[in-house]
């Protein structure tokens, strides 16, 4: 026996029915679909209805013939009756991959694994490959005959994603097509060509992960990609516009952990196709991104800023800060194994890692929970209980005693250029780590954000010009009288402190003449470091053209004031997210942006100095972007963008085992 549902009687909701002797069922939409005319579920919903009212058990035959057909109801289809043995689907050419399905299902497959269903295609195999299992290379000729989903396997030119789920779940031997998964693995996961033609009005922006793996070992990437639909509304005025080498759309996007709550930031970038460069085109970016801890992961991210508008450049104001989720499949999950048990990165072997000397190493924050040995050796959790911990190195736990120890033996003179949060790593390191430092201290303002008004009795916090004088007793101290600009006295280092507010040109003193005539060494000693702390001001009031003037000339006075023997450390600034500045002052600072000036900073500094200087990275922000995305957001209710005094205490341990590491 057998049963036709037209479109019209599913459209019409259908009715429970009751089939007990029904062996064959077909399936057919006649009409053309598209899937964004309508709100998703005004379709979905009527095939939902169906597939989860039949009842029929002897259901062995099922056939679909349609023009979309999602993968979630195919799953749902299958999962609604057991006794199924042949599975025909009927596509046309060129059939329009399901933006809310993109990925095929590892539970269908299971599915159909487990009842041993033939699957068929009565147009010709490369729809099916590609509409199942994502095949993206499978070249016209390409025959593909699964029996049973066993060994039987008559293919020429298929895609190297599908032969991985073959010798994974079938019987074929993994050496049988070893040479072939050699070939295509080094091939570019192309983009699926009807991405370009979706507007903003058919398709929330979403997450694509091509040639899903059922799993990775540990120190492999995954291709991620997000595409962003253009904008149905082609009448807007092009106030904004992106950085060179910049993206249209400001992306944030983790990779979650789903039992550690690891976060992995994805750095994402256009993909190489000339679409991405015309405004009102789709947007494809993605990336490589590689995973180093055993866990099951997961995309969560959000489209914060459409149009350029992450980079409100003169005359342009911050834009309101109102993000668009993207869209993540139940299907996109990557699992990440220690197959042999050797991974490098295991937390079990992180002790025998040399330590850092490194001021930017790559880390993630882990849970006191899951470290599995004494944590009284590593840099203090934060205010969420996690500790950063680098990949290739170990962070130690260095005290500000041995650090004022070290400085007196091998850094007796520093100089430090930065704004407020310079002033606040100081009070940490002239307190000896007694400033915010006590569980009741933690959650005081001063110590969640703003300090600037709190007593402070080491140091003028509002001074411009600071000499402090550092012991391994006392901690740091401006001195009192007359005092030597050049340096400290007997059994004390000195570190010389010029406030500023990144390289703007209205300023209480003329940061400039700091550098007047090339004498800074004369003036301020001989420093063995000196750290430059940028972008925070930079980013928020100057435009990216003087920014880059200023960076030059900044550049030319180190060059020509420092001797070789200092080393340059050039701080990156805060990391900021997840708000625009709505106040009268009109930051701004945004992600991107803040990201865009750090990077020309950085590039500045190494190309122009490396020759003659050591120059390193104090990567402050990756620190904080590395946080979970709740993590990050509690630094909203701070305007000035300070991070928690925990934070600040990581970001010393870091420049401690830089320049102190054994």
């Amino acid at each position: 026996m057998s049963h036709s549902m037209p479109w019209d009687w599913l459209t019409n909701g259908g009715n429970h029915i009751e089939f007990d002797s029904l062996e064959s069922l077909d399936v057919k939409v006649v009409q053309s679909m598209n899937l964004f005319e309508t709100d998703v579920r005004s379709w979905i919903g009527p095939y939902d209805r169906f597939f989860y009212s039949i009842n029929a058990p002897s259901l062995q035959y099922v056939s679909v013939e349609a023009c979309s057909f999602t993968f979630s109801l195919l799953v749902k289809l299958l999962e609604s009756v057991s006794s199924l043995k042949r599975l025909q689907i009927t596509l046309p050419a060129n059939n329009v991959i399901r933006l809310y399905d993109t990925k095929p299902s590892a539970q269908l497959r299971r599915i159909i694994y487990k009842h041993s269903l033939v699957v068929l295609s009565t147009t010709d195999a490369i729809e099916l490959a590609n509409d199942i299992f994502c095949v993206p290379n499978l070249a016209e000729g390409s025959k593909l005959e699964l029996s049973e989903f066993s060994a039987h396997l008559d293919i020429t030119g298929i895609g190297w994603t599908f032969l991985k789920i073959l010798t994974i779940y079938t019987e074929i031997d993994f050496e049988d097509v070893a040479k072939m998964l050699e070939i295509m693995t080094g091939l570019d996961i192309p983009i699926p060509p009807q991405y370009w033609d979706i507007a903003s009005n058919e398709s929330p922006a979403f997450v694509d992960i091509q040639g899903l793996p059922f799993s990775i070992d540990v120190g492999e990437t995954v291709c991620i990609r997000v595409v962003v639909p253009n904008d149905a509304d082609k009448s807007k005025p092009m106030l904004f516009a992106p950085f060179p080498g910049t993206p249209w759309d400001s992306v944030m996007l983790d990779l979650v952990g789903n039992s550690t709550g690891i976060s992995v930031p994805v750095e994402l970038n256009p993909a190489n196709d000339m679409r991405n460069d015309a405004r009102f085109s789709t947007h494809v970016y993605e990336a490589d991104v590689l995973l180093r801890d055993v866990d099951t992961y997961r995309p969560k991210g959000y489209v914060e800023f459409r149009d350029a508008q992450w980079n409100p450049e003169d005359p342009q104001e911050p834009q309101p800060y109102i993000p668009e989720k993207l869209y993540v499949s139940y299907l996109l999950e990557i699992p990440v194994v220690d197959r042999y048990g050797a991974s490098p990165y295991s937390l079990s072997n992180y002790l025998q890692l040399p330590q850092c000397r490194v001021s930017d190493p790559e880390g993630r924050w882990v849970s006191v929970d899951d470290i599995p040995f004494d944590v009284t050796t590593l840099p203090l959790p934060d205010n969420n209980n996690r500790i950063w911990m680098p990949y290739n190195c170990q962070l130690k736990r260095i005290s500000y005693k041995d650090f004022a120890q070290c400085l007196l033996e091998k850094y007796p003179n520093m100089h430090l250029f930065g704004d407020s949060n310079t002033r606040r790593y100081l009070k940490k390191i002239t307190t000896l780590g007694e400033w915010c430092g006590t569980a009741e201290e933690h959650n005081t303002t001063g110590c969640i954000c703003e300090d600037h008004k709190d007593p402070f009795e080491r140091f003028s916090a509002e001074a411009r010009r600071s000499f402090i004088d550092m012991d391994p007793l006392d901690g740091g101290r401006t001195p009192n009288g007359t005092f030597s600009e050049t340096s400290a006295p007997a059994n004390k280092s000195r570190i010389f402190f010029h406030k500023w507010e990144g390289l703007m040109e209205k300023q209480h003193v003329d940061w400039q003449d700091v550098f007047k005539d090339n004498k800074i060494e004369t003036a301020y000693g001989h420093p063995q470091v000196a750290v430059f702390s940028l972008i925070n001001w930079d980013s928020a009031f100057l435009s990216r053209e003087l920014f880059l003037r200023y960076l030059d000339l900044l550049v030319d006075y180190i060059k020509h004031g420092y001797s070789a023997r200092t080393e340059i450390i050039v701080r990156t600034g805060q990391y900021y997210c997840c708000r625009s500045d709505a106040s009268t002052k009109k930051r701004k600072f945004s992600r991107l942006r803040n990201k865009s000036f750090d990077q020309q900073a950085i590039d500045k500094f190494k190309s122009r100095l490396g020759a003659k200087h050591k120059v390193s990275v104090w990567d402050v922000s990756a620190i904080s972007e590395n946080l979970p995305y709740e993590t990050r957001k509690q630094a909203v209710v701070c305007a000035s963008n300070h991070v928690r005094s925990e934070i600040v205490e990581t970001e010393n341990q870091v420049f401690f085992n830089h320049l102190c590491g054994a």
